[in-house]
C-alpha cells in the first residue's frame, strides 16, 4: 500500500512541476495582457488561488509520510485523502492553464 501511495505522490509531483511552469507562464503573460497590477484584476486570479491551494495540499502530504511509514493508519488515511485532492487540484489547474493560453492565442 505504501509503495502505490508513494508512485501516486511522486506522479502528483510531477503533475505539479508541469502545472508551475505552465501556471508561471500564464501568470505573467496574464499580467502583461491586462496591464499589471493596475486597476484590472489578473484573469490567473483564480489559477492563483487554486495553485496555491494545490502547494499547501502538498506541504500537507508531506507531514504524513512518515508516520504511514512507520505504520499509522490515521496518516495513511489522511495521506490518501490529500493524493486524491492534489490530483483533482493538479488537473483543475491544468486545464485552467490550457484555457487561458488558448483564449491569449
Amino acid at each position: 500500500v505504501f509503495s502505490s501511495l508513494c508512485t501516486v505522490a511522486v506522479v502528483s509531483s510531477l503533475c505539479t512541476v508541469a502545472v508551475v511552469s505552465s501556471l508561471s507562464t500564464e501568470a505573467v503573460v496574464s499580467t502583461q495582457s491586462t496591464g499589471g497590477a493596475g486597476g484590472a484584476k489578473p484573469r490567473g486570479g483564480v489559477s492563483e488561488q487554486r495553485y496555491a491551494e494545490l502547494l499547501a495540499v502538498i506541504e500537507e502530504l508531506t507531514k504524513d509520510i512518515k508516520p504511514t511509514y512507520a505504520g499509522n493508519r490515521m496518516a495513511a488515511e489522511r495521506l490518501k485523502k490529500g493524493i486524491a485532492l492534489a490530483r483533482t487540484l493538479a488537473r483543475d489547474c491544468r486545464v485552467e492553464a490550457e484555457r487561458i493560453a488558448l483564449s491569449n492565442n
